[in-house]
């Protein structure tokens, strides 16, 4: 979904292995995959199309 998403609204993905932290571990083991958001948002787990189409409008400069 992000792949046709990245060019229209300038993405930076960044993948990160929560299991080399035991904090990130404790506090998303739960809530993969979470999408951080310029205003400091975010969305988790089962993310639906909409919802993030409507995060990503909300954060175009």
């Amino acid at each position: 979904m992000l792949n046709g998403l990245a060019e229209k609204y300038d993405l930076r993905v960044e993948k990160v292995d929560i299991s080399s932290s035991d904090c990130l571990y404790a506090l998303y083991r739960f809530d993969i995959p979470v999408f951080e958001f310029r205003d400091n948002t975010t969305l988790h787990s089962r993310i639906k199309k909409k919802q993030l189409l409507e995060r990503l409008e909300a954060n175009t400069e």
